[in-house]
């Protein structure tokens, strides 16, 4: 009897340290690499692409002159995922060719809800109001 139950006991264990395996849950990776379109954009935001590099780098894109298909980097600084948050820090601009550095860079600090081809990016704004921006990823047209 006393055996039945230290095999009882053994199965009850392994059972419940499968169980525990199972619940464990990846988090999708956050992939961000390209250039995205901001299809919701608050009075804060007023750029209409991002660019996020492999090495680190971010840039605001803008067309050249209004409605125009080519983009350039204008605004540009660093970019890197902390667990479920993304940290922009923005550094410099390029006005007419010209890199100019900032004296203090913007740092963005934004909660991300990946959701695949989109993403929501949350943050506050100076004044404590809550900004949502929702990226998707730019095609080639």
């Amino acid at each position: 009897m006393k055996q039945l139950i230290i095999v009882f006991l053994f199965l009850c264990s392994s059972v419940y340290c499968q169980s525990q395996e199972i619940i464990k849950v990846r988090k999708p990776k956050i992939d961000l690499v390209g250039v995205w379109n901001l299809t919701f954009i608050s009075e804060s935001y007023a750029a209409k692409c991002w660019e996020f590099k492999t090495d680190g780098v971010f840039n605001v894109l803008e067309g050249i002159q209004d409605g125009d298909t080519i983009l350039v980097p204008d605004e540009n600084g660093t970019w890197l995922i902390k667990g479920d948050k993304l940290i922009i820090t923005i550094t410099g601009e390029a006005t007419n060719g010209k890199q100019k550095l900032y004296e203090k860079p913007q740092v963005l600090e934004f909660d991300v809800i990946n959701d695949k081809e989109e993403i929501i990016l949350k943050t506050l704004d100076r004044r404590g109001k809550l900004i949502s921006l929702l990226i998707t990823r730019k095609t080639n047209e």
